[in-house]
């Protein structure tokens, strides 16, 4: 490997406590030599005096707005590191978590690699169960179970967020994020993993990399009626891309999301109230929506792949312009 084993890029806005508390656990990692890149889109200065305590991260002020995609991509691409970490500002990394990342790529054939993420809802769960992690069934479910600890690296299908990282050649191979699938939906993140697997590489889940997610607060309720119609889109996208070469039938992604998707039901019927209500209708309408739009884009001339569909990121992948 070159001089710097591993790249890790923090996108940030507006949580210098956070942020704080996840370069300490940073920094505090032994083993690999490595670098990280901090990219900030807060409009107020908090951040930017936070990052002068640290001068050995490479920092980057956004003074515009771009995607969630855009901006992985500017920190991809001006990694030194053969391999690039992507970790949430909310999220601290546990002891060993560096070593076992670094690790995990000696083998050529690994692509992208994810660990256990741990939150105040992990309490409950029990660690050793048998469940399946990180899979996509044959009926379109995606599983995560990340709370897990096998003991072993396990094969996966997919790679939750938090913290994750890819190889820096199979990022390149394949293209990098596609800014098209928007910021309301994960799928954007699974799409670029299918991608990575369509062109022979590897994914497993690390036991040994464990993050803490502290879950800060969002700056306002991101679950609309928009984000509903984005949500139905991109997965119906997803399943009009994938659905062959995951082996799931055709459709099902959608009929999982769309009937039984979490749009708040549990949460209304545990504690019920106006806004929870206003909140599960909103998201309903929200998908139907989303799948008229689609129905819509079917029945026009213009193909579906031109509006909606990014089958392939590797053409609009470039990096962010300048502010």
């Amino acid at each position: 490997m070159s001089a710097v084993s591993l790249t890790i890029v923090i996108l940030t806005r507006h949580r210098p406590t956070y942020l704080k508390n996840c370069l300490d656990s940073i920094f505090s990692q032994e083993g690999p030599p490595f670098e990280v890149m901090v990219i900030d889109n807060s409009d107020d200065g908090r951040t930017e005096e936070l990052m002068r305590a640290f001068p050995q991260a490479h920092y980057t002020r956004v003074k515009y707005s771009p995607s969630v995609l855009s901006a992985r991509n500017l920190g991809a691409h001006a990694a030194h590191g053969d391999i690039i970490a992507f970790v949430d500002d909310d999220a601290t990394l546990s002891p060993g978590w560096l070593n076992a990342c670094v690790n995990a790529f000696k083998d050529p054939k690994v692509g992208g690699v994810g660990g256990r993420i741990l939150d105040k809802f992990s309490a409950s769960q029990d660690p050793k169960r048998e469940v399946p992690i990180c899979k996509i069934l044959p009926d379109g479910r995606y599983t995560g179970n990340q709370d897990c600890d096998p003991d072993h690296l396990v094969p996966a299908d997919h790679l939750q967020g938090t913290h994750w990282a890819i190889r820096k050649e199979a990022f390149l191979q394949v293209g990098g994020f596609d800014p098209r699938w928007g910021p309301h939906d994960p799928y954007e993140e699974m799409d670029f993993q299918q991608r990575l697997r369509k062109a022979g590489w590897q994914l497993y889940f690390v036991p040994q990399m464990v993050a803490y997610h502290h879950l800060a607060p969002p700056e306002r309720i991101s679950r609309t009626g928009s984000n509903f119609r984005f949500r139905c889109r991109n997965t119906k996208a997803l399943t009009h891309a994938y659905a062959r070469s995951l082996g799931i039938l055709p459709g099902s992604i959608t009929f999982r999301y769309f009937w039984l998707g979490d749009t708040g039901w549990l949460a209304l019927f545990r504690k019920p109230s106006l806004s929870m209500l206003a909140y599960v209708v909103g998201g309903y309408l929200g998908k139907c929506l989303g799948l008229l739009r689609w129905i819509v884009h079917r029945i026009t001339p213009a193909p579906l792949a031109q509006r909606t569909l990014p089958q392939n990121a590797g053409s609009v992948a470039e990096p962010l312009a300048k502010p």
